[in-house]
């Protein structure tokens, strides 16, 4: 029989009698499908049948280092194959009384010593080799720590302490080292086995410094000391006197040295030594000291001020301490005469241009001991050559004067400026070559712009800073500054209203071509051209006249808001434009796009084109539930050459939405956060005009000193104010409330409190104004009427329903970029 695989086999296909050939045949037939079923050929034999042959267990060795630690084993038994086999593991040790071990393998430390796991299933077992031996890793003080002791001896107590492992069991036999690190000394053992309690002790002598000393304490091959002990060495017995300071003077007669006369009672260590009585006396020349009898302070010394007789000549003075031996001052009283000193020369700005004038501010001080009699000059030299003279005086003496002059324009180069104090000799003083202070200031080259006469044939090499500057004398709408490229070369405009910025950077205006500076105020406007490349040919103009732009707030919906909602926020955005009436310069994000979740706010979309003058993105959206936090607004993105905002954003919570279109409040909420957006609140901290904030410091008297907002607060009753610094600003409440508000318990109704009454919400001339204080120009005739109340804020309350915006401002970081929309700045908050 040799059937092939897959054969189907059946009885019917031999023939069956009764007989015994016919039995017997059957029966080999039988066997043959029995021995050959399922199998690939004749003869072959079925699979060996899985049995359990090995136990391994996950760990070969196990150390551990503090009585009670532990560490889990687990064991796997295995087939012949190799294969994962079912079974029971018990676990036993064979010194319990070094390592346990329980049912599921957990191995737990008992004491020092070693002992065998097994794991065991039938008749198959493995074994583990535990050791456990503690391993000193921290150390307590006993007793000796803050002991004291005159330097050079001993400390009465030895200094003793305990070993112990990570599990705080005492170690025994643990070698620990004992280094003195500060002050000098010596211990009695430097290294120290620890007892069966774990202790371990040495003596201290103390070094011969007094003060503070330390002893580290460190376990043997340990990188670094676990402990240090201190104890203060004070001074031996008094052993001197000795002069410290004050010696050979010069001073007026019956005036005062101007050095006090300072002597030390030392020890044999030259520690100074407390509570001694030191004696002062003149001994010749006359004159009487302040102190005649002076107790030693705590470092030893003791001092006294001298004051001359009034004869002229040598002068003497002697201290006595003790049995020690005296020690003796000298002086020379002299008539008194005044000494002329110039100060360090401030120039401003530090690097003028050939069309800028300077300010020079020196200071002037009499140093002597005699009032100058007379006025005297003061000159400013420019190469050599007088430029400015100014007289002052008389000064007496330890007063200081400060003198200003204007000078310049200066021609390019380095001028080297020098002010010369009493250059005429008016003033006869005790010391002359003090009088003259130098300073070289670098001039660069800077051209004017006139309107209706362009410059032309600009060209530079590469990096190259060209400046130039309008001088505008009266309004007269808008300015354009244009610049026309020449055949090769591309370059850089930059364009400043005001002082000159040290860096490009600092300039509000940076374009290739065109900056227009919009309801241009009179004043200086400063134009740098920087060779981007390597140019020639250009033309640089400057057009004025030009047409007004408002300012622009562009409102970008990320949620569909309702008809309400979008006429609620347009109002606010249109209030707000015709308080702020002038268009500020764009910003292209164009080629330095702005990230999406700029400033941490997740939903904020990324920006990749101009933004004209702010834009607010607004997100309706599900946040506590009603009645709780209603939104939250900031801005984002700022200009860094005025702080002005450029990106913001305002958050609402939809679930109080429809309460506040009901009460008729959603305008007002929507004005006061798109006020926060503009910079209320917001701004303050960057233009350094909050003092005193109390986010960390409840209570304290914040306010903001911007002059505008000031004056604004006084005209609408706050001469009379009493309760501190103005203008009062939120001192109650976490940040996002705190800070960022006016008063509650002061302003109560101002829209630009953190509680909003409804129906009584004006937009005061405060608000406008502190606008005006962080860089904006406003139109102030569009406040609401308002004055401070002459009633209780509860009594005021009880006329109407009040909106809590607490924790309205979010908080975090805020991003400065330049005006092509490059990050220059973060400001982490």
């Amino acid at each position: 029989m040799k059937p092939g695989r897959g054969t189907l086999f059946s009885l019917e296909a031999v023939p069956v009698r009764h007989s015994r050939v016919g039995s017997f045949l059957l029966s080999l037939l039988l066997l043959g499908l029995t021995s050959c079923g399922g199998s690939d050929g004749p003869g072959t034999t079925g699979p060996d049948t899985p049995r359990a042959t090995t136990i391994s267990i996950s760990l070969t060795s196990v150390t551990l280092s503090f009585l009670g630690a532990t560490v889990t084993l687990s064991a796997a038994i295995r087939d012949q194959n190799g294969q994962p086999f079912s079974g029971t593991i018990s676990w036993s040790t064979d010194n319990p009384s070094v390592a346990t071990i329980d049912a599921v393998g957990l191995v737990t430390a008992v004491q020092n010593g070693t002992a065998t796991v097994t794991a065991t299933s039938g008749s198959l077992s493995g074994t583990v080799a535990v050791t456990v031996q503690q391993a000193a890793t921290q150390l307590a003080i006993v007793s000796g720590d803050d002991q004291s002791a005159t330097v050079g001896q001993a400390l009465g107590q030895a200094v003793v302490v305990r070993a112990e492992d990570a599990g705080g069991t005492v170690v025994e036999g643990a070698n620990l080292e004992f280094v003195v690190s500060s002050g000098g000394g010596a211990v009695g053992d430097s290294t120290v086995a620890t007892d069966a309690q774990g202790l371990a002790s040495t003596t201290w002598t103390l070094g011969a410094t007094a003060g503070l000393q330390r002893l580290d304490v460190s376990v043997a091959g340990g990188t670094s000391p676990l402990l240090q002990v201190s104890a203060t060495g004070l001074a031996a017995a008094a052993a001197t006197l000795v002069k410290s300071s004050g010696d050979l003077q010069s001073g007026a007669v019956d005036q005062p040295l101007s050095d006090t006369i300072v002597v030390q009672v030392q020890d044999e260590f030259g520690n100074g030594v407390p509570d001694v009585e030191v004696t002062f006396a003149v001994t010749g020349g006359g004159g009487t000291v302040s102190a005649a009898t002076v107790t030693t302070g705590s470092d030893g010394t003791a001092q006294s001020i001298w004051t001359m007789g009034s004869g002229i000549g040598a002068a003497a003075l002697t201290v006595t301490a003790g049995g020690f031996p005296a020690v003796v001052f000298t002086a020379t009283a002299v008539v008194p005469t005044p000494d002329l000193v110039v100060g360090a020369l401030s120039v401003s700005p530090v690097n003028p241009t050939t069309l800028e004038t300077v300010t020079v501010t020196v200071s002037v001080t009499n140093s002597g001991t005699a009032t100058t009699g007379v006025s005297f000059s003061v000159q400013l030299l420019v190469d050599g050559v007088e430029a400015a003279t100014r007289t002052i005086g008389p000064i007496a003496p330890s007063v200081t004067e400060n003198v200003a002059f204007t000078a310049g324009p200066f021609a390019m180069g380095v001028r080297a400026l020098s002010v010369v104090v009493d250059a005429n000799g008016a003033v006869t003083e005790s010391d002359e070559n003090n009088n003259t202070s130098v300073q070289s200031v670098a001039v660069s080259a800077q051209t004017a712009l006139v309107a209706g006469t362009p410059i032309t044939g600009i060209g530079a090499a590469l990096n190259v800073e060209l400046l130039f500057a309008f001088e505008l004398t009266a309004e007269d709408g808008s300015i354009d500054f244009t610049y026309a490229s020449g055949p090769d070369g591309h370059v850089d405009m930059y364009v400043q209203h005001g002082d000159r910025p040290a860096t490009r950077d600092g300039y509000e205006c940076h374009s290739h071509e065109s900056c227009r500076i919009n309801a241009a105020l009179p004043g200086t406007y400063h134009i740098l051209i920087h060779a981007f490349e390597a140019f020639s040919g250009g033309t640089l103009s400057v057009t004025t006249g030009l047409e007004v732009l408002p300012y622009d707030i562009e409102l970008v919906f990320l949620d569909t808001p309702t008809s309400v909602q979008n006429d609620a926020f347009t109002t606010a955005a249109t209030r707000w434009e015709s308080i702020l009436p002038f268009d500020i310069f764009d910003i292209s994000f164009e080629n330095q796009p702005q990230d999406a979740g700029a400033c941490g706010v997740q939903w904020l979309p990324a920006i990749s084109d101009i933004v004209d003058d702010i834009r607010i993105y607004v997100r309706l959206d599900s946040i506590d539930g009603p009645g709780n936090v209603l939104g939250s607004a900031s801005f984002c993105t700022f200009r860094v050459a005025s702080g002005l905002p450029v990106v913001g954003f305002m958050e609402f919570d939809t679930a109080d939405l429809s309460q506040l279109e009901l009460n008729g409040t959603l305008t007002s909420v929507i004005l006061h956060e798109m006020g926060h957006v503009l910079g209320i609140g917001t701004m303050w901290p960057r233009a350094e005009l909050i003092r005193n904030p109390s986010v960390g410091n409840p209570g304290a008297d914040t306010h903001f000193v911007g002059p505008l907002a000031i004056a604004a607060f006084d005209a609408a009753g706050g001469t009379g104010y009493t309760g501190g610094e103005k203008v009062p600003v939120e001192n109650d409440g976490e940040a996002g409330r705190a800070d960022g508000h006016w008063r509650e318990s002061v302003l109560f109704f101002e829209l630009m409190t953190p509680e909003l009454d409804a129906g009584l919400e004006p937009l005061s001339a405060i608000s406008i104004q502190s606008l005006a204080d962080v860089g904006y120009r406003v139109d102030v005739t569009q406040a609401d009427p308002f004055t401070l109340p002459l009633i209780g804020a509860a009594a005021a309350r009880r006329q109407g329903l009040v909106i809590d915006l607490r924790n309205d401002i979010w908080i975090g970081p805020k991003i400065g970029v330049d005006a092509q929309g490059r990050v220059v700045r973060v400001i982490r908050r």
